[in-house]
């Protein structure tokens, strides 16, 4: 009984797809400057211009707004709107969640804070005063109060009171005019309130006015600087410098210590009963029992910089915290005890799994990456890892090429032994390194001698290897190819990125770059570097790609300050731009070879950029395989090959493309059927 396919070709110029990279769970850093809460969501600021990411449940989940390369230091959420002050930039304000932000009239300062009053809005700027907003931060103006820096603002009362950097001032109008009670002199680095009390923050310690801030006592808090400062009824939160966070629960006239010590806290925010706040260790913590204990709420924005696998455990290296461990593919991770180093390379060995580290040579895990010991190469740091036969490479900075025999127990130096080696990659018998200023060197005799590629030049972040083809990645040069074991490189189509990481899964190569360009982020060839397509769909914001890893059926990408991205290796299926001229019509054509047995070339083209889908379904309907499924350029595409395998025990039989090609437009739908 012969059984029918139906191949569905669909060119959707606006309509989103579903493939896409999703990010993942659990990898936190960063240091949270300011948070802001209304209703159920929650704004978070992160420095190293990271920029402002959102949570709508309460800091379980998190997504980047497109305010995303300003450093903020300030924020403001109320009803529908939320205020963003920048470093250097002034006032951004959005109505969506962040989706868009608009810059005000404030478009040059530096604005360190915000406050409501009745319905005003006051800002802080950096030397030049207070500002007010009486439409919502659409529009600012100046009140009275100029030449001061102003890190805080608050409401006591009738009292608008703002903390500078020459103490403390009170307006009762509004801003029209301003007075100095007390506090005078001193830098002023944060305020809170409630009931009649006002709290200020300074480099000495809280000081307390019981009378909305017209008269100031010392608080027995008073050797240390206090950055942050939040209330809620009766309790008083302080986030202090390097001393993590004080509770008092009389209104600031007893103090005890949380169990968070020893870090400094630049951002705290009640809201009902959640504390949120942000440190220089952990990034995003909330509390739910007014800050007796407190738990990870992180905002995915590590520096993720190599991958591993051991058993069935991902490891990732990450910049700030060290290495992480995931049982889950990625969906959640947990931290190992190499918790304090930046590690940049992994390699597995048998039961065992090496980390190369910055500035503290190469570690080693027995446990499956949970526990790690020093093994070598200690005060060095260590970029890259190879294994070629029972010897372990070593690429470092500044010192070449070490190897080892037995398993890092013992290093020897190559003759490459004074520059900074980026890459390693073994192909056959020769070694392969990727360095900062002489290009690409080859060895065949494990490093005693090394031979100059005609690359001689330039920084190569990346190697990878399909075949008989070794692929470098480049800074701003973009991917070469070489097809003679490292000696003769030729520049691909993909020629004016900084290719940061490469990754080779079957026939296909990734590219991960430096998003400089709008179609930055990740590349994918699967025509040998011939052409090259970006695969960028579900990024919110185009991340900076360090490191590619597969595992369990899954592509992963490790980003900077973005944390881990995964996809399914099953949206790439061979997809080759085999010409990048724009076609006069949309068309599929009919598929060969023609009869086939199990794998068959389809091949299409589009007229526009758009997302295109290309799904194979059985007679009942139901869905077989996507063939295609991502956004393409104008161009004519092969998938090749494409595995045309019924759901079924009944092996198929040879098979003919039934149809004639047809020509689709945008927003319009082809079929056309074949018979197994």
């Amino acid at each position: 009984m012969k059984k029918v396919l139906i191949v569905v070709f669909i060119v959707l110029s606006s309509v989103s797809v579903n493939a896409q990279w999703v990010q993942l769970n659990g990898i936190f850093y960063g240091d949270a400057i300011a948070i802001s809460t209304y209703a159920n969501k929650i704004y978070c600021s992160i420095n190293f211009l990271v920029g402002v990411q959102v949570s709508t449940d309460y800091g379980i989940s998190w997504n980047q707004t497109s305010l995303n390369n300003q450093n903020v230091n300030s924020l403001l959420s109320y009803g529908d709107y939320t205020l963003a002050g920048t470093s250097d930039s002034g006032i951004y304000r959005t109505t969506n969640n962040g989706i868009n932000w608009n810059h005000t009239n404030i478009n040059k300062l530096r604005v360190f804070s915000f406050i409501k009053k009745d319905n005003n809005i006051f800002a802080g700027t950096n030397d030049s005063g207070v500002y007010m907003s009486s439409n919502y931060g659409i529009n600012w103006e100046h009140t009275s109060l100029y030449y001061r820096s102003v890190n805080a603002l608050v409401v006591s009362g009738n009292n608008l009171i703002a903390g500078t950097n020459y103490g403390v001032y009170i307006s009762t109008n509004n801003g029209i005019s301003w007075s100095a009670p007390g506090l005078e002199n001193i830098d002023i680095f944060s305020l809170g309130s409630t009931a009649n009390y006002v709290y200020a923050g300074t480099p000495y310690g809280i000081f307390i006015s019981s009378n909305n801030g017209l008269s100031w006592y010392q608080n027995v808090i008073n050797s240390q600087g206090v950055y942050t400062i939040a209330t809620s009824g009766t309790n008083v939160y302080a986030g202090c410098y390097m001393n993590g966070i004080y509770i008092s629960r009389d209104y600031g006239s007893t103090w005890q210590q949380s169990t968070i010590t020893n870090q400094t806290i630049k951002a705290l925010v009640t809201s009902g009963t959640n504390i949120f706040t942000g440190s220089n260790k952990q990034c995003f913590l909330q509390s739910t029992n007014e800050g007796i204990s407190w738990k990870k709420a992180g905002t995915n924005n590590e520096d993720v910089h190599s991958f591993g696998k051991i058993w069935n455990n991902l490891v990732t290296g990450t910049y700030n915290n060290g290495v992480y461990i995931s049982t889950n593919d990625g969906i959640d991770w947990v931290q190992s005890d190499l918790s304090n180093k930046p590690v940049y390379s992994f390699i597995t060995i048998g039961n065992n799994i090496f980390a190369g580290s910055l500035y503290n040579g190469i570690y080693k895990s027995t446990n499956g990456g949970y526990n790690w010991n020093n093994i070598g190469l200690t005060g060095k740091s260590i970029t890259s890892l190879a294994l070629k036969g029972n010897i372990l490479f070593a690429g470092t900075f500044d010192q070449g090429v070490f190897r080892s025999t037995d398993n890092g127990v013992n290093w020897v130096q190559t003759v490459y032994n004074n520059k900074t080696v980026l890459s390693l990659a073994i192909a056959g018998n020769t070694l392969i390194a990727g360095t900062t200023t002489n290009g690409i060197l080859v060895t065949t005799n494990n490093g005693d001698n090394w031979i100059q590629s005609n690359i001689n030049n330039l920084q190569i972040y990346s190697l990878a290897i399909m075949g008989g083809n070794i692929f470098a990645g480049s800074m701003f040069n973009g991917v070469y190819k070489s097809t003679d074991g490292g000696l003769i490189w030729n520049q691909t189509s993909l020629n004016n990125v900084s290719a940061n990481t490469l990754f080779v899964s079957g026939t296909n190569i990734f590219a991960g770059t430096n998003n400089m360009y709008p179609d930055d982020a990740i590349y994918l060839s699967s025509n040998n570097g011939e052409n090259w397509v970006n695969i960028n769909q579900g990024f919110n914001v185009k991340p900076y790609v360090n490191a590619f890893f597969e595992a369990n059926n899954y592509i992963y990408a490790g980003t900077r300050y973005n944390s881990v991205w995964r996809r399914p290796l099953s949206d790439f299926v061979g997809i080759q731009n085999i010409s990048t001229e724009t076609p006069s019509k949309y068309s599929l054509s009919q598929n060969y070879p023609n009869p086939f047995n199990s794998t068959s070339n389809l091949k299409f083209e589009i007229v526009n950029t758009g997302d295109v889908k290309m799904v194979v379904y059985d007679i009942m309907g139901r869905e077989v395989q996507t063939l295609v499924n991502e956004r393409l350029n104008a161009g004519t595409y092969d998938t090749h090959p494409v595995c045309l395998l019924m759901q079924t025990s009944t092996p198929p039989r040879r098979g003919i493309f039934d149809g004639d090609g047809g020509i689709y437009g945008n927003k319009e739908n082809g079929m056309n059927k074949i018979i197994l």
